[in-house]
């Protein structure tokens, strides 16, 4: 289990080696390299595109999508980030894939599921909130940034809904805010690409009383993010715009494949032996 692999790193090459040690002789096997890409191109090589579902060891076309959308905001990460430029996850994606996408994702589709209104905080010090960001890696890192003159006896909680249904809630501690600058940030770690339109809201209190409290999602985040850069020249603003765009279609495509569960029934494996790159 390799954790905290980012998009931006989707085409590099990850070689495992597994060693066992009995009776004071130590075997090593043959290293295996793999990468996100492979596993993705390998997923999107077994799709049945005529069927919505998995059906066995073959793929419905609800994975593909998420396959595909997941290559993309990779190649969009590496372009924004200007990492791995010359290896764009999504390089080997067909037309016919991209179309396979496109046409269920479309511009309708992603703002009837966010909104680019503000953030309205409340409380006895609603404005101490600040603004939301957002990181795709694994797991979705969502951060809220306050300004808070201090933090002495701070407590509160962040509770939200995820894709499956089920509440989530954390207490929280003056320990948990991070100074970042001039603010303090609390991140909420762990949500699924699948929980990117869930409701996320963070309270904080002090003194006997709710200092802020305020509610996000990251699917509003992307909104907000595509908005204010609408007419954009400049191509780093249109770079973040685009993957904006392409996280929100990342999100929605695995909250449709994934409505109830963290992980596929069926994910594709290697086949024994197999370590090349596409």
């Amino acid at each position: 289990d390799l954790r905290d692999c980012f998009a931006i790193e989707m085409t590099v090459p990850v070689t495992a080696t597994l060693l066992e040690t009995g009776n004071g002789v130590t075997a090593i096997s043959a290293p295996q390299t793999f990468s996100i890409k492979r596993y993705a191109d390998g997923a999107l090589a077994r799709v049945n595109w005529a069927a919505e579902e998995d059906v066995g060891s073959v793929f419905g076309a609800k994975l593909g999508r998420t396959m595909v959308a997941m290559l993309n905001y990779g190649a969009l990460a590496q372009t924004y980030f200007e990492e791995n430029t010359e290896s764009p996850a999504n390089a080997d994606l067909t037309s016919e894939q991209q179309t396979a996408l496109s046409t269920v994702y479309t511009t309708e589709v992603l703002n009837n599921n966010r909104s680019s209104a503000p953030v309205t905080a409340t409380g006895a010090n609603p404005e101490a909130y600040y603004g939301t960001s957002c990181v795709l890696g694994r797991k979705l890192d969502m951060k809220f940034y306050f300004r808070l003159a201090n933090t002495a006896g701070i407590t509160g909680t962040v509770s939200y809904t995820d894709h499956a249904g089920n509440v989530v809630e954390t207490s929280i501690a003056a320990q948990d805010l991070v100074v970042n600058g001039n603010y303090h940030t609390y991140k909420v770690a762990g949500l699924n690409a699948a929980d990117i339109c869930s409701d996320v809201t963070v309270t904080l209190r002090q003194g006997g009383q709710d200092l802020v409290t305020v509610t996000d999602s990251i699917a509003d985040y992307t909104a907000r993010t595509v908005q204010n850069r609408i007419g954009a020249v400049e191509e780093k603003e249109i770079a973040l715009r685009d993957l904006a765009d392409a996280m929100m279609i990342f999100g929605l495509a695995a909250a449709d494949y994934l409505p109830g569960s963290n992980a596929p029934a069926t994910p594709y494996t290697p086949e024994v032996g197999e370590t090349g790159l596409s």
